[in-house]
């Protein structure tokens, strides 16, 4: 074998460059970050509508306990409850649950709701109101708790206001804030 029968010499292989890997790194880096940065964005979404549930199981649950209080009042000459309001209740109210404020939580003894002390065994034909709350959100923790309706919870619960349940049986929409001069004489 001569010289010109040697075999061709293979240029070397080009060194590659780091740059792609580096490209690709930061690609994921990238990616990565886009992907933590989402639950971030969507907590707050998150939060916001489960107060809003929160705020609408409310206003059920104050509906439900206004329409058990009519039950009671119809089976006892239309007087309301006297203070173990909750205990009187017994089979008007179709489940426990119903006494707890979603806000507070269902444990006991955090219900969220009380009484209108003004209200305790008044018959509703002498109230003149029918306006007068008669259930609401409340700082006064405890089953049957019953108080002045300026024991509101301040800051309020829901979304920036408290709820209440009218002697009328309405939840209205316009809710009572802290700070409102309501009407709880009932007269």
């Amino acid at each position: 074998m001569g010289p010109q029968d040697a075999l061709p010499e293979i240029p070397p292989r080009p060194r590659h460059s780091r740059v792609p890997l580096t490209w690709a790194i930061v690609a994921i880096l990238a990616v990565g970050g886009c992907l933590m940065a989402i639950p971030l964005v969507l907590l707050p979404a998150l939060a916001e509508g489960l107060q809003k549930k929160q705020s609408t199981d409310c206003m059920l649950y104050l509906r439900q306990i206004g329409e058990s209080l009519a039950l009671y009042a119809g089976d006892y000459d239309d007087r309301l409850p006297p203070a173990d309001w909750m205990d009187a209740l017994g089979t008007n109210i179709a489940r426990d649950k119903f006494l707890h404020c979603p806000s507070v939580g269902f444990k006991d003894p955090d219900y969220g709701y009380a009484l209108n002390a003004a209200l305790v065994g008044r018959v509703r034909a002498e109230i003149k109101d029918l306006s007068t709350p008669m259930v609401f959100d409340t700082a006064v923790q405890g089953r049957n708790a019953v108080a002045a309706i300026d024991s509101m919870p301040a800051p309020p619960r829901h979304l920036g206001v408290n709820h209440l349940v009218r002697l009328d049986g309405q939840v209205p929409d316009l809710r009572l804030r802290p700070g409102d001069e309501p009407k709880v004489s009932g007269d």
